[in-house]
């Protein structure tokens, strides 16, 4: 797959308008870490996603336990989402 197609994919997805992590996104991509990254950082450069920041953990009753609690601490995961400007950009096919 070529990586304008691999864009094209992840804007797809996101265009659902729930948060996705990267395991999440890895999986339906099919897709090697280090080019998630790549795809990521060049949809964060043109503000077109935006990764979520989770505030809310420090509140939740199980945060020791959740593994995406767990995993964001250790910054192996991270959630994304398309930003306002990606949502007026990308329609959904």
């Amino acid at each position: 797959m070529e990586n304008s197609d691999i864009i094209q994919k992840t804007l797809q997805i996101l265009s659902s308008g729930e948060c996705k992590s990267t395991v999440e996104l890895r999986r339906m991509l099919n897709i090697d870490e280090t080019l998630l990254e790549s795809i990521l950082g060049l949809l964060i450069s043109e503000g077109l996603i935006e990764e979520v920041k989770y505030v809310q953990c420090s509140r939740c009753s199980i945060e020791g336990s959740c593994p995406i609690a767990l995993r964001r601490k250790s910054r192996s995961i991270g959630m994304y989402r398309l930003s306002s400007k990606g949502l007026k950009t990308y329609r959904r096919p």
